[in-house]
């Protein structure tokens, strides 16, 4: 689970993940931070794969399988 940190003027949110500081955007829902929702349109009942990432946090956050899908819904 991420643990907010601080927020940023510019709509972001900083977490503290695994000893790393990562930006996302402040948006994000429960179910988008915890694996759940895709974190680009919340679909939480679609095909996803992991977010590349440069943490570990990939494995905790997902996006649509299907970009332009996705895009629509979002």
């Amino acid at each position: 689970m991420l643990e907010p940190e601080q927020s940023t003027p510019s709509g972001l949110r900083r977490h503290r993940f695994m000893g790393r500081s990562i930006d996302l955007p402040a948006e994000l829902t429960q179910a988008q931070l915890d694996g759940r929702a895709c974190i680009r349109c919340a679909a939480e009942y679609q095909r996803m794969r992991p977010v590349e990432a440069w943490s570990e946090l990939s494995s905790q956050l997902f996006e649509c399988v299907e970009a332009i899908a996705c895009v629509v819904r979002g």
